[in-house]
C-alpha cells in the first residue's frame, strides 16, 4: 500500500484478506486491523476527525446504544500493540474509492465521549487516539480542485452534508454533543486548514439567537436554511492555538467577522469574552 493512493473494497479484500463491508475489519491471516472512516451516506453515526498532521480520534465500533470496549474490533484495537495487530487506515469520500493515509499506531486510554447512534439518540462511545507509526506527517492532501459539474469541490460537498444534518438536531442535543466533544479538528487542504465542528458552529450561533454578539444587531438576512445568517467565529484563532471549542466561540455578522480579523481589536476581545462568561452563567 502507498499512502495517498486510491483502491477499490476488492483490491483491499484481496491484499489484507478482510470482509467485504464494515469501518473496522480485522483478518487473522494477515494479522492486521484496517480502519476506514467513510465521508459520505456510508460513514453512519461515527465521528473521526485529526486533531493534527499526525493524530486521529477514532470512534469505535457499535451503531446503537453505549459502545463497550469488550465488543469485537473495540478489544482488538484496545489491546494494541500487545496483541501485536498492525492497524491500517483509509478514508473515503466516494463510493468504491478508499484513500490509504498509513499506518497507525494507538496511544493513550481511549476516550468517553457523547456522540449520537444511528437512531439519533445521544450514547456514549469510545473515541481512540491514534498516531501515524514512526511520527509521518499526514501530508496526503484532501484535494480540494477537484470541481464536479455544480462547482462543489470534494470538501464542500462533505461539509453541506455535516450542515444539513447539524441543523436538524434539538438545541438540546447540540448542547449534550458538544459539551461531550474532544479536541480540534484540522485536516491539510493544499495549505492547512482547520475543520470547524460543525455541531459546535450551530450552537454557537443558536445561542445567539439572530444577534450579533459584537455590534447587537440582527442578522443581515435568512439563510436557505431558513436560520439567521451568522457566522461562527474562534475569540482565539484557531492558528494561534485556540481551541474549537463552544467556550472560544461567538456568533457574529459578516461585517464584525471581517473586523475581527482585519484588527482582532484589545477591546472587541474584552467585549466578546464577556459574552462567553455571562452566557456560561446562564447555562
Amino acid at each position: 500500500m502507498i499512502e495517498g493512493n486510491k483502491y477499490t473494497n476488492q483490491q483491499l479484500m484481496d491484499h489484507f484478506k478482510i470482509g467485504k463491508q464494515g469501518g473496522m475489519r480485522k483478518s487473522n491471516k494477515t494479522n492486521s486491523l484496517v480502519l476506514f472512516t467513510m465521508h459520505h451516506k456510508g460513514q453512519g453515526p461515527y465521528n473521526d476527525r485529526w486533531l493534527d498532521s499526525e493524530t486521529l480520534l477514532y470512534t469505535g465500533m457499535g451503531l446503537k446504544g453505549d459502545m463497550s470496549l469488550n465488543f469485537m474490533q473495540n478489544k482488538t484495537l484496545n489491546e494494541s500493540p500487545s496483541n501485536n495487530i498492525r492497524i491500517y487506515y483509509f478514508e473515503s469520500f466516494k463510493k468504491n474509492e478508499y484513500i490509504y493515509r498509513g499506518e497507525l499506531v494507538k496511544y493513550g486510554d481511549p476516550i468517553r465521549e457523547i456522540q449520537l447512534d444511528i437512531n439519533n439518540t445521544q450514547r456514549l462511545a469510545w473515541v481512540f487516539r491514534l498516531k501515524l507509526k514512526n511520527n509521518q506527517s499526514n501530508t496526503n492532501f484532501l484535494d480540494n480542485t477537484n470541481i464536479d459539474k455544480k462547482g462543489r469541490s470534494m470538501l464542500d460537498k462533505l461539509e453541506n452534508r455535516e450542515t444539513k444534518n447539524v441543523k436538524s438536531l434539538s438545541t438540546k442535543h447540540l448542547e449534550k454533543i458538544v459539551y461531550g466533544l474532544t479536541g480540534n479538528f484540522s485536516r491539510n487542504v493544499l495549505t492547512k486548514r482547520y475543520n470547524r465542528n460543525p455541531y459546535i458552529s450551530e450552537l454557537s450561533k443558536r445561542l445567539a439567537d439572530g444577534i450579533c454578539q459584537l455590534c447587537k444587531n440582527k442578522a443581515p438576512f435568512i439563510d436557505k436554511f431558513g436560520s439567521p445568517f451568522l457566522e461562527n467565529h474562534h475569540i482565539i484563532w484557531l492558528k494561534n492555538s485556540g481551541q474549537d471549542s463552544i467556550n472560544n466561540c461567538v456568533a457574529l455578522c459578516p461585517n464584525c467577522h471581517r473586523k475581527m480579523h482585519a484588527l482582532n481589536d484589545p477591546n472587541d476581545i474584552k467585549i466578546l469574552k464577556k459574552v462567553i462568561t455571562d452566557r456560561n452563567l446562564k447555562l
